[in-house]
Order: C-alpha cells, then structure tokens, then sequence
C-alpha cells in the first residue's frame, strides 16, 4: 500500500462534499416519501436516550421495565445492554431536549459526516479526485448503511455512530494524526466492540507515518482513548459487577440461548445465510428478498466483490508479497468477520446484512490502497455501484413499508 502526502482542502473540495451529501440526502428523501419514516417523527426505540436522561437524573439504571426494548435486567433493575459511547454523545442532547431529542436527525447528521470523511479518506489515498463521486456513493449509499441511517433506533444509531467514527480514525491514521485516530478508533468501540481488531493496522499505519517509534508521543496520544476505556470498565463494574461485561449476557434473549450469545456452533448457519440467495417465484415472476438475518452479501454489499478483486489483484502484482498493513487490514477484517458469524444471529429484523456494514469503512480503506489501475475495474465499480444503491433503496423501501 503506498502512502500519499496529505491534501490542502479547497473551497471546490468542500463544495464537492456538500453535493455528495445532498444526493444522499436525496436518496433518502426518495425512501422517506415511500415509507413515511421522515427524520422529524419520534420512535420508541429510544435505549440510548433513556440512557442518557437516567444518568443526568442520577442512575445508572433505567428505573423501570421498557418490554418493547432489549434491556439487561440484573439484580431486578433494567439497564441499557449496548456500549455507552452513543449514551456519552447523547448527553448535551438529553440536557437541552430531554426524551425528545431528535435522535433521527442525529443520524442523518452522521451520515454526513461519514460522506465528509469518506471523500477526505480517498482523497488523501488517491492524491486525486477521479471517480470520487463513485467510491463515496458506493460507501455511503450502495450497501446496508442505508439501511440503518434511515432513522435513530438504538441499534442503529450504535453502527451509525461506529462507522463515522471508524472513517475518521483511518483518515487521520493516514494523515499521521496518532492521538486523534487513536481516540476515534476507541470511540468507536464504544459503539461496536469487535471493531477492536483493528487496533494493530492503525498502529502500523501511524508507526510508517511516522518512521520510528517515539514512545513520548505514543503515550501522549494514548492518554485520551485510556480514559474512554477506564470510563468503559468503570460502568461496567459499576452496573454488572465486570469491567468487561456490558449487559448483553444479561439479555433474556441470550439467557435462553442454549449455546450463549457467541458459539462456533452458529458458524456454520450463518456463513450459509451470508451467501443465501433471494428465491424466484416463477408463478409471479418476482425474486423473493429476505427481512431478517443476512442474505446474499455479493448482491446486498456489491462492494466487498469489489474488495476481493482489488486483494486478488494487488497480490498477484506483488507476487503473493502484500505488505504488512495489507496483511494486517485482512487479518483485521477477517477476525471482524469470524466474530460476527459466530454471533447468534446476524442482525435480526433488517433489509441486507447489518453487521457487515461495521466491516466496510476498513474494506473501503483497503479497496483504495489497493484497487488496480484498470478500466474495466473502474468500469465494473460503475455498474456494481448502480446495483447497490438500486437494491438497497428498493430493499429498504419495501422493508419498512411492509411489502415484504
């Protein structure tokens, strides 16, 4: 993977990001006319609030029973099951607005900032704006994000917030900004903890940026993301007596799983529903989709066809020789992989696969490392870009109008 120096930001490259941004907010308003999920409308799904307000009125615990939402419930008091970084974020939020803060709009903000970052990411990779436009709608628009960016329910915001974060650690990884990467990165797995396993691409990154291992300015930049984690454990142990439990074994849903929250036992399964094709009614003529759990990814997630070309061709151009951050990437993103297939289910009630999409900011990092200087692989990005954002709009219209 070669290495670019840093671009000055323009005032066309800002206005470029704004465009970016209003044709997904175009997209989105195409899905908000078919399924009536406008931004301003409140939902229940609200753990992250409810969070956040219990603790500005003084408890770690929600108070109460919430039976429509996924609550651990230990020692006969309810607790908020998911990472807290969301709650963290939420908090000036809940002071001003309280229950009613505009947790859609929050989401939608993300989304933006994950266009930002995305353009800001291939820019500094590719030191030039060609098929820009394409990449960035691939990312953004052409995958399950769209999916979930659709309105603030608590485990989505959860993925909203990670991927954004997760953009913004590689970008300033690149960019040899240590303390900021860092930071973002374990932000980030205080979203979605599996994230962790990236940890090892982004010290190398920064180690090459920076060209020798300077411990002084590693431990500056690790002062911040030590404090996020000693906060992380301490609320752990605070509610559930475990730095490291944040709930989810405490789930009715888990404590009736014969097998727990995570087996290799569920690999097998679900390694077949990642790849499980949607079935043809000869009878109507149409392709029946699936609404829980995953299907397809080459057909939902196009763009991880595209990973997979772009590794093979980089390792047939260094003769089976990658580099180490290329060994690293892969490794990272296969480890990501391999706990989410071990995971009971794959994302419940969704269009496309929900929990691959915390995979795809680091797929997207690696496809621009690493992707071949040839027409017909930025040909086939065109037309798999256009399949993309077709099936998921589609696919998230249907789901959430209740068409399928």
């Amino acid at each position: 993977m070669s290495t670019v120096k840093p671009l000055k930001t323009k005032n066309t490259d800002y206005i470029n990001i704004l465009v970016l941004c209003l044709c997904v907010t175009a997209v989105f308003f195409v899905i908000w006319t078919f399924t009536g999920q406008w931004p301003w409308k409140s939902q229940p799904y609200n753990s992250y609030i409810l969070q956040a307000q219990s603790w500005l009125e003084g408890r770690l615990d929600l108070g109460r029973d919430y039976p429509y939402l996924e609550l651990a419930i230990f020692n006969n008091k309810y607790y908020v099951s998911f990472p807290p970084f969301p709650s963290y974020v939420l908090l000036p939020f809940c002071a001003l607005f309280g229950t009613h803060t505009p947790d859609h709009w929050i989401v939608l903000a993300l989304l933006c900032l994950s266009t930002f970052y995305a353009q800001r990411l291939y820019r500094l990779m590719k030191g030039k704006p060609e098929d820009e436009w394409v990449w960035v709608v691939f990312l953004i628009a052409g995958n399950g994000l769209l999916n979930i960016s659709l309105q603030g329910w608590v485990w989505h915001m959860a993925q909203d917030m990670c991927f954004a974060l997760s953009l913004m650690a590689l970008y300033y990884a690149h960019r040899g900004r240590g303390g900021v990467a860092l930071t973002c990165w374990m932000c980030a797995a205080g979203c979605r903890p599996m994230v962790v396993v990236y940890l090892p691409y982004l010290m190398w990154v920064l180690y090459k940026k920076e060209g020798r291992l300077d411990i002084r300015r590693w431990l500056k930049w690790l002062i911040v993301p030590a404090l996020l984690a000693v906060s992380y454990m301490a609320l752990n142990d605070a509610r559930f007596g475990n730095p490291f439990e944040f709930g989810h074994n405490y789930l009715p849903e888990f404590q009736r799983a014969e097998k727990g929250q995570f087996s290799l036992e569920y690999l097998s399964k679900n390694w077949s529903d990642l790849f499980r094709m949607p079935t043809f009614d000869a009878k109507s003529g149409r392709i029946k989709l699936y609404k829980h759990d995953c299907q397809a990814i080459e057909f939902i997630n196009p763009i991880c066809v595209m990973a997979g070309l772009a590794l093979a061709a980089g390792l047939i151009r260094k003769r089976m020789k990658p580099s180490p951050e290329a060994v690293l990437l892969v490794l990272g993103a296969a480890a990501h992989l391999m706990i989410v297939l071990c995971h009971r289910t794959l994302g419940g009630w969704q269009f496309g696969n929900r929990y691959i999409v915390d995979l795809l900011p680091y797929v997207f990092c690696g496809i621009v490392c690493a992707m071949p200087q040839s027409r017909a692989y930025a040909a086939l990005c065109r037309v798999l870009c256009c399949i993309g954002v077709a099936v998921n709009v589609v696919g998230t219209i249907l789901v959430y109008g209740h068409w399928i």
